[in-house]
Formats: structure tokens, sequence, C-alpha cells
């Protein structure tokens, strides 16, 4: 039963991001329906699983809120740049794709990429509490054993390395990308403790 029940988190993990297609169409929406159907049937069996195993279950659906969480946050995020970047055009794809300043302006001067880290490193501080070691999330280049030794991120900052010259397209890549390592985190996470509770 425990075998099924990783299974079905690695399954949940890859669920319920939000993707952003340029092209927005009848099978864009179907698309995603369809995952956040798949997603909520999957958190449903998980949870009976969960229940007749008497596993930390509790502590699953808290870093399960968690994690729903964070990632609104970043699907927020990602909302904003679109909006200040001008939205999308009438075929649906961005308007300005390229835009730099309008980013800048709203990640670094504004502030809101400060927010996504502080996030981002209380996530780590929650994924570390229920057992994951050397999880932490945000990429820091003074801290970071690939960057730090390099010089020409030494005045570097997290909000400097993703957002500084970077345009729409580059951005969202950077927020999509830790969309996918908080959920590879999460099932880390979760798969631990299923683990430890199983272990004699």
């Amino acid at each position: 039963m425990k075998k099924i029940a990783i299974a079905l988190i690695v399954l949940c993990c890859g669920c319920g991001s939000k993707e952003y297609p340029e092209q927005h169409d009848l099978h864009n929406h179907l698309l995603e329906y369809s995952t956040m159907t798949f997603h909520h049937q999957s958190m449903e069996q998980l949870s009976k699983l969960l229940k007749q195993d008497s596993v930390r279950y509790s502590d699953i659906l808290q870093l399960r809120s968690s994690t729903s969480e964070l990632i609104k946050f970043i699907d927020d995020t990602q909302d904003r740049m679109i909006k200040v970047s001008g939205g999308y055009n009438e075929n649906g794809l961005y308007f300005n794709p390229h835009s730099q300043e309008q980013i800048e302006t709203l990640m670094i001067r504004e502030g809101l990429a400060t927010k996504l880290k502080t996030q981002l490193d209380d996530y780590s501080d929650i994924l570390k509490s229920y057992g994951l070691k050397q999880n932490q999330i945000s990429i820091n280049p003074q801290q970071n054993p690939l960057l730090k030794h390099d010089p020409k991120y030494n005045a570097y900052s997290f909000e400097r390395l993703h957002f500084e010259n970077g345009d729409l397209v580059e951005s969202i890549s950077a927020l999509q990308m830790y969309k996918s390592a908080i959920l590879l985190n999460e099932g880390l996470t979760i798969n631990l403790m299923l683990f430890e509770k199983g272990s004699p």
C-alpha cells in the first residue's frame, strides 16, 4: 500500500502547475481542466491510503497547503509580470515578450523578487522541519557552491541574478524553474516522511 501511495505522490507533484501558453484556445483550457481534475482525484485517493496506513497524514496535508500557497504566490507574480509588460495582444500572444524595464521595476525596484526569495527560504525551512536536508531552493550567488567562487557573480544577489536585464520570457522561465524545484522537493519530503513512518 505504501508503494502505491508513493507512486501517487510522484504523480501529484507533477500536476497542478499553471502553464501560460502564448496562444489561448479550447485545447489549452481542456488540458488545464483535465490536469486539475486528475490532481484532485489523485489527492483524494492518496488521502484514503494515508488514513488507512496511519501515516503522518496531518503533516503531509500541512506541507501540501504550504506548497499550494507558494505556488499561488509564484503564479500571481507571473500574472503581474505579464500585466506590467502589456498583457496579451489580440492573437493571445504576449504583447511585449522582450520587455525588460517593466520587469526590473516590478521585481527589483518594487521588491517583489525579495518577497519571492523570502517565501522560498521560508518554504525551505518548512521542508527542513520535516526532515529534508540540503534543500535550499532559492539560488543565492553568494552562497551557491557553483557560483560563489566565480568572480563575475561576486556582486550578484538573488534578485539581480534572475531579474536584472532579463525580459518577460526569461523571467517567467525562472519562475517555472522554481515551481519545478518546489514540487520536486515536496515529493522528496513526503516520500521521506512515508519511509520514516514505515521504518522499524
